[in-house]
């Protein structure tokens, strides 16, 4: 949001101030008090030149209540979990009435610190009705008036990081303290400038003795941030205590409401929650929501479509395929759909004779070892007399492929192994030859003899695995 209109009810006069943000840098458009009688929406048009800043009120600092709560644990679900248990013995209105917004700050030693500030909804109802019969306003952000004094002292006096601050109503006051983001202490005090002129002795003993009760409260900031009506007798009084600033301190709430709008941070105390939602944004959540569900449906359909037209190009290209099978099988399925086209096929095809064995009868590599390993002619009886393999090598030489589909799947092994012994070299070569089981019976067993060793080969029996 790059507008804001900040608007503080006070009696029957409403003062706005409209800002907003040009290149991170904050400007003030206009402050201005309107009475009873008028619409300030209506006569800010011109103004507005068809924006829509963000509107934003603010409680009173009397219909709020701030309490500090320290928990012994960082996990955030955790605490709010148990906050509002730990809260209604603190705060002065009925639990299910309440509205509660708490603040985070981590402390060390895994602790947190919970500054929260909050309001009744009887309170909230009756400020937003004020709003909406006397000027026909309707605010997006509901915060408060020390919230609203918090932002305008950052943004006024950024240096000075903890402060007191004072506002003089023209009805009420409140003072109170701020330590860098948030606020500790909001007191309300039941005079302003009118009874301030008629009994001023008696309002500043009163104010003495806020003072000396935030003079009990630890690290008592030295500054005060004097806003509100102007008053030099006032001044005077808190000058003798604090270090005070009052510069544009006439418009100080209604530029800090701006503020609270413009910022909409997680310091920002938006008490618009639940059933006092604003229409505005119910209706721009309504909207997102409703294109949301238009982009999902959308997509939805577009994948659907996708889907179904690349399902459409499979289906031809199989139905192409299987029209090419059956005229090579010569079935008629010119008159059947696909699926019957595909049960004709499977039906035709099962009751065809295979042209080959699809599983090889041939012995395994595993079972040429496992032949050789248990072969009662290599059986050593000796290290000197045993046979050793040095290379064994297994190959298949014939079997089935394109062009051939009807060759048989033949294996020729051979094995290079040196013998300790020529006698036992010679029974292995005799079984190799008169062995009608393993070795197939109708090709030759080669066996060559060197210097080196032995070296035998011989092919499988073919039918070996139909035994």
């Amino acid at each position: 949001m790059t507008h804001s209109l900040g608007v503080h009810r006070e009696g029957s006069t409403l003062n706005v101030a409209l800002i907003h943000l040009d290149k991170k840098e904050i400007k003030i458009d206009l402050l201005r008090s309107f009475d009873a009688d008028v619409k300030p929406l209506y006569i800010l048009e011109a103004v507005l030149e068809g924006r829509s800043p963000a509107i934003v009120s603010g409680l009173e600092a009397s219909e709020i209540c701030i309490r500090e709560i320290p928990f012994k644990i960082s996990n955030k679900r955790a605490i709010l979990a148990s906050l509002p248990f730990q809260a209604e013995a603190c705060i002065p209105y009925p639990l299910d009435e309440a509205i509660l917004l708490p603040s985070f700050y981590p402390q060390k030693e895994k602790q947190t610190l919970v500054n929260i500030i909050s309001t009744s909804a009887p309170s909230l109802e009756k400020h937003l009705k004020s709003l909406k019969e006397v000027w026909d306003i309707d605010p997006d952000i509901t915060s408060s008036l020390p919230n609203a004094i918090k932002r305008f002292c950052d943004f006024t006096y950024p240096e000075i990081k903890t402060c007191v601050f004072f506002h003089l109503g023209k009805e009420k006051s409140f003072i109170g303290i701020k330590i860098t983001s948030r606020i500790t202490l909001s007191k309300t005090l039941k005079w302003g400038s009118v009874q301030f002129e008629k009994s001023q002795d008696s309002c500043i003993k009163d104010l003495s003795r806020m003072i000396e009760f935030l003079k009990t409260k630890e690290n008592t900031p030295s500054h005060l941030i004097l806003t509100g009506e102007k008053c030099s007798r006032l001044k005077e009084a808190l000058e003798a205590e604090f270090e005070v600033l009052d510069k544009e301190a006439e418009h100080a709430l209604p530029i800090g409401l701006a503020l609270e709008g413009l910022y909409q941070d997680e310091r920002t105390a938006q008490f618009r929650q639940g059933r006092f939602c604003p229409e505005k944004t119910t209706k721009k959540r309504k909207k997102t929501l409703l294109s949301y569900a238009s982009v999902c449906l959308a997509m939805t359909l577009f994948i659907w479509g996708a889907s179904h037209l690349a399902l459409n190009k499979k289906e031809q290209a199989l139905e192409t395929q299987l029209n090419s099978f059956s005229a090579e099988l010569k079935i008629d399925t010119s008159s059947k759909n696909l699926e019957e086209k595909i049960f004709a096929i499977e039906k035709k095809l099962s009751k065809e004779k295979a042209l080959f064995s699809y599983v090889p009868l041939v012995p395994k590599v595993s079972d040429v070892l496992a032949y050789l390993s248990t072969h009662p002619a290599l059986a050593a009886k000796g290290e000197e007399e045993g046979i050793n393999i040095k290379n064994f090598e297994y190959a298949l030489v014939k079997y089935p492929k394109l062009g051939s589909s009807t060759d048989p799947y033949k294996a020729k092994v051979s094995i290079e192994f040196t013998s300790g012994s020529q006698k036992m070299a010679r029974e292995f070569r005799e079984a190799l030859t008169h062995d009608k089981v393993f070795i197939d019976p109708k090709e030759e067993v080669i066996w060559k003899v060197s210097p080196e060793g032995y070296f035998a080969s011989f092919h499988l029996n073919p039918k070996f695995g139909a035994k």
